[in-house]
């Protein structure tokens, strides 16, 4: 006895070629959810990326601030008043004579004003905070007695839900005031 095939076999039809609907389902299924794990990895990806530029940003600026700032009170001649948690006021002086200098907190930013002349320092400051010591390395609250005056500035940036915190301080000593 001879076989002879006739190309129909179980689950074809007329002997055409193809896939049966349970072949698709199950295709689809498995195309959707490997869609689905690529698409949740980029988004994932996507935010950290996000708030890495954000958490960048932010201490760049805070850098930024605290160089300016460090490099002025550096030149500080005398302080003539502060708040150790808004504001310091000092002078120095430049080739054109005695200059005020005055950096302050202004909603998030921090601001530079010397002789009428106003300047945005750097932007997205949660806090800022002075602390001034004497020649001792004491904490004063005297102006008169400063030698070093140590800044902190702090910013909180939320990306994606997620919040970033930054803190930078740096101690600056007085370089020009007679005490």
């Amino acid at each position: 006895m001879t076989c002879e095939q006739t190309g129909r076999g179980p689950g074809r039809r007329g002997g055409r070629g193809g896939f049966t609907l349970v072949e698709l389902l199950v295709a689809s299924a498995l195309g959707a959810t490997a869609i689905a794990l690529v698409l949740t990895t980029f988004l994932s990806l996507s935010h950290a990326a996000a708030g890495s530029i954000a958490h960048a940003q932010t201490s760049r600026s805070l850098r930024h601030a605290a160089n300016i700032m460090s490099r002025d009170l550096r030149s500080a001649m005398r302080i003539i008043s502060y708040n150790p948690s808004s504001y310091v006021y000092y002078t120095r002086k430049t080739p054109a004579g005695d200059a005020a200098i005055f950096f302050y907190k202004a909603g998030d930013k921090i601001m530079r004003w010397e002789n009428g002349d106003y300047r945005k320092v750097a932007g997205g400051v949660d806090s800022i905070a002075f602390t001034l010591y004497d020649q001792d390395g004491t904490v004063t609250t005297s102006v008169d007695d400063a030698s070093s005056v140590d800044i902190i500035l702090r910013a909180v940036t939320t990306v994606v839900r997620q919040h970033y915190e930054d803190e930078l301080s740096t101690r600056v000593f007085l370089r020009n005031c007679q005490l």
